[in-house]
């Protein structure tokens, strides 16, 4: 059966006072996410604010990356419509019943970079890398530690899948691709 991670907190929280739990809380409902720094320079994700739900990631480079990309000291050139894989320099570890995802930040798509969202699943343990393509009609470059997109977590909700002959009837049916107005 899966539990709602808001379930779990309080249980978590009790092992953690105890001192027999794996997670450490900062204060009353905060969960440690375990990270890993990949290169010296590395930056630790942050939030621009206290309400912030993202945390910003950076791009670090880093000497062994191979890439198409053409690297001026290691600042990014993305052409026109080309699209980049950009190193963060962590990895991390979220506790179990988290999931997390990359979004872009509006600031990041205001200068024409199109920051795809990407799946990161529980038990993935490599570097984060951001996936952009350069929407605008300009070459973009990338300067080290640059605040490129967003880290968001997300309580993990696993399904089980019952194949069926018939749906349910409601009132939209297969009606889709802005059949409910604009």
């Amino acid at each position: 059966t899966t539990k709602n991670f808001s379930d779990k907190l309080f249980f978590m929280y009790n092992q953690s006072s105890s001192n027999n739990g794996n997670f450490k809380y900062v204060r009353e409902g905060q969960i440690t996410v375990k990270i890993k720094r990949l290169r010296e320079d590395s930056r630790i994700p942050s939030l621009g604010t206290q309400m912030s739900t993202g945390y910003d990631l950076y791009y670090v480079p880093t000497k062994d990356y191979k890439s198409e990309n053409i690297y001026l000291k290691d600042i990014i050139t993305v052409n026109p419509g080309q699209t980049v894989l950009i190193p963060t320099g962590i990895s991390i570890e979220p506790p179990e019943g988290l999931w997390c995802a990359v979004h872009g930040r509006s600031s990041t798509n205001k200068r024409g970079i199109l920051v795809h969202t990407g799946i990161i699943d529980n038990d993935y343990r490599g570097e984060i890398m951001v996936v952009a393509t350069n929407v605008s009609e300009r070459i973009i470059f990338i300067e080290p530690y640059t605040k490129i997109a967003q880290i968001v977590f997300y309580n993990l909700i696993q399904v089980h899948f019952e194949e069926t002959d018939k749906l349910s009837e409601t009132s939209r049916n297969e009606g889709g691709f802005g059949s409910t107005g604009n």
